[in-house]
Order: C-alpha cells, then sequence, then structure tokens
C-alpha cells in the first residue's frame, strides 16, 4: 500500500492461501488498527477489518482485554448558532441565549 512520511514503516497486506490474515489479527484481538494505515487501504478493505476489530473489542480479547466501551456524558441535543466552519469537521457554535462579541 505504501510508507510512512520517513520511508521507514512500510505498509501492505499479507496474502495466504486462505485469505487476508489482517482479519483475523483484529477478530482473535492480535492487534489494532492504525488509522493513519487505513488511509493507505482501498475503502472497501476497511469494513471488514473495523467489524473485526469491534467483535475483539466486544470479547475483551487479547490487546482489547481490559477495554471498555466510552461513556458518553452531557446533552444528546444542542441548541445554538453556528458562527464559523473552522474546517471540514469543526464548527464554532454559539449557545442560544447567549451573545457574539467579534473581538
Amino acid at each position: 500500500h505504501g510508507c510512512d512520511k520517513s520511508g521507514v514503516c512500510l505498509v501492505g497486506t499479507v496474502h495466504h492461501p486462505r485469505g487476508n490474515i489482517s482479519a483475523e489479527i483484529l477478530k482473535n484481538g492480535l492487534g489494532r488498527i492504525s488509522d493513519w494505515t487505513v488511509r493507505m487501504m482501498s475503502p472497501g478493505e476497511v469494513p471488514p477489518l473495523r467489524i473485526a476489530e469491534n467483535a475483539a473489542k466486544r470479547a475483551t480479547l487479547g490487546v482489547f482485554e481490559s477495554y471498555k466501551p466510552p461513556v458518553l456524558t452531557g446533552a444528546s441535543e444542542f441548541m445554538g448558532t453556528v458562527i464559523e466552519v473552522t474546517s471540514g469537521d469543526t464548527l464554532m457554535i454559539l449557545p442560544n441565549g447567549e451573545t457574539y462579541d467579534a473581538e
């Protein structure tokens, strides 16, 4: 698939006569997905790996032996006005009832 920026770390797929071993490694909790390497893979290859990793997390296998799912806290709904779109995944929101000082 490629190398990291320094050219030291090779990212690829190990093919075995019985299939790609990555999903088996993940399913058994013997490894975890590194998001920076997933970006080098074709989009169709990623979902089976995510499913395998999530199965290991639910079963608390291997490296996920002490895994606890994150507990979300806070409001499930937030009302306000978008005052700035910083990037594709970041917004600045002014909560309802507060005033905006542009300084």
